[in-house]
């Protein structure tokens, strides 16, 4: 449980007790069919890698844009519809649990929220880690101590120790580009 290392020990304690947000999410989105997977503190950047992946995702994806202001959402939620997702706005006020349906068969539920992704992990199958194709990545401890399969771009993995640990130990993949993606 605590490694003694303060940034793994700081995010394992808040695995530790459920956000009643996440909790509410999960609850209410739970019959979205699996897997679920995450874009996570993406950018725009990141965005336009996903593109050519997305067209061959099965299940539902969830993603929790870096930057949360009107504008930025709306390129975010542009950018879901013209790959053909019904996009769902979590700040939107969610419907009863029994309540969701979408459009189509592809959804995508925009987290424009903060302050419990952390927790939110715990639901989903897989999580791509945003920033590796921009700006640097972002913390990969968060989704890993959940144990879920994780890829990031290239970009600032070597600010991150971790990111050769989880890497050697088979949890993450290190994706160059829009193919490398496809494969993983």
């Amino acid at each position: 449980a605590v490694c003694g290392e303060p940034r793994w020990d700081r995010v394992f304690s808040r695995t530790q007790s459920a956000h009643p947000r996440a909790t509410e999410l999960s609850q209410v989105f739970g019959q979205l069919p699996r897997p679920w997977g995450c874009l996570a503190q993406v950018w725009p950047e990141d965005e336009s890698v996903f593109t050519s992946a997305l067209i061959q995702f099965v299940g539902t994806i969830w993603v929790v844009p870096h930057v949360i202001e009107a504008e930025a959402l709306k390129k975010t939620r542009a950018w879901l519809e013209r790959q053909g997702w019904d996009v769902i706005q979590t700040s939107a006020g969610l419907p009863p649990v029994e309540n969701v349906h979408t459009k189509t068969s592809r959804t995508a539920v925009l987290v424009d929220e903060m302050g419990f992704l952390a927790e939110l992990y715990g639901a989903m199958d897989w999580v791509y880690v945003g920033g590796g194709f921009g700006v640097g990545i972002h913390s990969t401890i968060e989704p890993a101590l959940w144990g879920l399969p994780l890829c990031v771009g290239p970009s600032g993995t070597e600010r991150f120790s971790e990111v050769a640990d989880l890497e050697s130990w088979g949890q993450l993949r290190v994706v160059e580009s829009a193919k490398s993606l496809l494969q993983w």
